[in-house]
């Protein structure tokens, strides 16, 4: 009524508060994470009701704001065209000549109860393997099951391949035995993975041999952080 854009509004769900930002209001946001020298390093935007429109919108600032470490997404209804506009938002952009690429500089990407799916994850991977800054993933109940294997199994290859990636969560995702089996393969080939939670709905022999791999991984995970810490005390000293 007063000719300001409305920032948000509250809605309750169950035993939840919703928060809706308005259009205006999130361009305004999406134009500012975009300013040249802005120094923003984590962004929180817990249980706020993007949608896919609304994500594509916050993504155009996204793609610019090359300080931004932390980005907290959990419950944000963002589906498969978000996590598209998501994953270019992340992936290295040539800026004018003479500048630097322009990509934030992701070290955790929490997306925990959207709804991804299979195709959402497929269209996600491109984006965390452009990421190479990327150290924890929280996927948890994204959607994902038993029925979306190919998906599961480029998201395996992606993590295979991952400069940085050691902790990702994809509990709550019903993906089966065969889903569990190429993440076991994948943590095997990659022992810089030392973190990795999945469903228990998985057989008991598929759990076990995850458990004892994880065990394995984050035993070397902290010998090599032990390694580290007393080469750079010699270092400095």
């Amino acid at each position: 009524m007063d000719g300001e854009p409305q920032l948000w509004k509250s809605t309750t769900w169950g035993k939840g508060t919703t928060c809706i930002f308005g259009q205006e209001a999130l361009g305004l946001l999406a134009r500012v994470l975009g300013t040249s020298g802005i120094q923003l390093t984590a962004l929180s935007l817990s249980h706020v009701d993007l949608g896919d429109t609304r994500m594509q919108l916050l993504c155009q600032g996204l793609a610019r704001c090359s300080t931004l470490q932390q980005l907290t997404l959990p419950f944000c209804d963002v589906g498969v065209q978000g996590a598209a506009a998501l994953a270019v938002a992340i992936t290295p952009t040539q800026g004018p000549p003479g500048k630097p690429l322009l990509q934030p500089k992701l070290t955790l990407l929490d997306l925990q109860g959207n709804a991804l799916g299979g195709e959402g994850l497929t269209q996600l991977c491109p984006g965390v393997a452009a990421c190479t800054t990327l150290v924890e993933l929280n996927l948890r109940a994204v959607g994902i099951t038993e029925q979306h294997k190919d998906a599961v199994r480029r998201f395996a290859d992606v993590v295979s391949c991952h400069e940085a990636l050691q902790v990702v969560n994809l509990d709550g995702n019903l993906i089966g035995d065969a889903g569990a089996a190429l993440l076991l393969t994948t943590i095997q080939a990659k022992p810089e993975v030392w973190s990795l939670s999945v469903t228990r709905f998985v057989s008991r022999p598929i759990m076990m041999q995850l458990i004892e791999q994880l065990a394995a991984n984050a035993k070397l995970h902290k010998v090599k952080g032990s390694t580290g810490r007393r080469t750079k005390k010699k270092t400095v000293t």
